[in-house]
């Protein structure tokens, strides 16, 4: 298994001679990253709380310095940092006693998120100056974000819809993506990007024998131990995870010009577009079959139920007709509209479902607000205002602001809203 993924991941990215340089810590930098990181109440299992540690940053900068030096030159992540504590939140929908209906946060000790952060800040530089990850992961880099992941989505489609192209896009799930990171194939392809040695085993030592225990009320279970997955609710993790989903894109980009991949994380999306339906077809099935066997070879699995195909027409077009595209051997099921982080692209790009599901969402919001408005004053309207629906009418609104369909809206968000 070694072997082959070696080969694999050798294929599809290219060589990289430099190596990962692991710097020591200084008290400075310490001081900097508490100040930034344990700026919350919040605890992990030792129950020390990040406004303790900013309290009397100035007093154990410097031997917690010492200490992260240690562990950096010795490679060994420290083994009384690796528990996580697991707060369980009730999802507002379902049974309450149904396992399922809840949502696990998982909450680390701040001196846990101060040694990876240290060791992350070094290993985000060393990506970011080779150019290791793909140019279609948007997920937790500098300069991305969901909004740049949604504009060259819908560039893609605007631009291929212009041209009279057939197109269609292909909206992937990975089941529980983060949670079934097979360590072993995580190890080796950070070996492959330069990150060998010391700063290699300090990660293995980092993701070996983890433990976590769940927190319900004034109770907490016995630790368990985690084989797989990287750290919820940890700096380091999604960038791991950057790492080990980054050889999936050169896999992909068989021909740039028809085909767009676009990663948020684990999120993974594909615009395919093409004049001839066939061609069409042949390439939607050999982009699922490729996904599907790396997902196989990863030790991750595609979700057929809550993957789908959203095949895009111009305004003025009608035609009805299905493009069957199989993913282990089913038909991906084609919708008209899919929520892609946090927009809904309904088929034609005309805007209305999302517009409409804003109206339904903030329709809520305005009912609580007016019932507020006799009995708190102007500036907790205000407050509440800017909370909890400026934030929802801003977010994309570059992509939908010139819909037909606005006037709704804004009769909704604004008449009803005088302060």
């Amino acid at each position: 298994m070694s072997s082959v993924l070696s080969q694999n991941y050798s294929k599809s990215t290219s060589t990289v001679v430099k190596s990962f340089y692991l710097a020591p810590s200084s008290p400075e930098e310490v001081i900097s990253v508490i100040n930034k990181t344990c700026n919350k109440k919040t605890s992990g299992i030792d129950e020390i709380p990040g406004t303790l540690l900013i309290a009397v940053r100035d007093l154990i900068s410097s031997p917690l310095s010492h200490l992260i030096n240690e562990s950096f030159s010795k490679g060994v992540f420290p083994e009384a940092l690796k528990t996580s504590k697991v707060v369980p939140i009730y999802k507002n929908k379902g049974s309450k006693s149904e396992v399922s209906c809840y949502r696990p946060i998982a909450v680390q000790n701040q001196f846990h998120k101060i040694f990876e952060r240290i060791f992350s800040d070094r290993l985000v530089r060393f990506l970011e100056c080779t150019n290791l990850i793909s140019s279609s992961q948007h997920g937790f880099r500098k300069g991305k974000s969901t909004i740049t992941a949604i504009n060259e989505t819908v560039s893609a489609l605007y631009d291929s819809l212009n041209n009279k192209q057939q197109t269609v896009g292909l909206f992937y799930d990975l089941m529980k993506a983060f949670d079934s990171v097979n360590h072993g194939i995580l190890l080796e392809k950070l070996h492959h990007c330069g990150i060998r040695g010391i700063s290699n085993n300090w990660i293995k030592t980092y993701l070996h024998k983890r433990r976590q225990v769940v927190a319900l009320n004034d109770h907490m279970s016995e630790p368990a131990y985690v084989e797989l997955g990287v750290p919820q609710g940890s700096v380091l993790g999604p960038i791991l995870f950057l790492i080990f989903i980054n050889d999936l894109p050169p896999l992909l980009v068989t021909n740039p010009k028809s085909n767009k991949l676009i990663i948020y994380a684990d999120d993974t999306n594909a615009i395919l577009t093409n004049k001839n339906h066939e061609d069409l077809v042949e390439c939607g099935n050999y982009v699922s079959t490729t996904i599907n066997n790396w997902c196989l070879k990863n030790g991750l699995v595609l979700n057929l139920k809550k993957t789908y195909l959203v095949k895009f027409l111009p305004k003025n077009v009608t035609l009805d007709y299905s493009v069957l595209i199989k993913l282990c051997g089913m038909s991906i099921k084609n919708v008209n509209e899919i929520n892609f982080l946090g927009i809904t692209l309904d088929s034609k790009l005309t805007w209305e479902s999302h517009i409409n599901k804003l109206c339904n969402k903030l329709s809520g919001i305005c009912f609580l607000i007016r019932n507020l408005k006799p009995t708190v004053s102007g500036d907790i309207l205000k407050m509440l205002y800017f909370g909890l629906v400026q934030c929802v009418l801003t977010y994309g609104i570059i992509f939908w602001g010139s819909s037909s369909f606005l006037n709704n809206l804004f009769v909704l968000s604004f008449e009803n809203l005088v302060l």
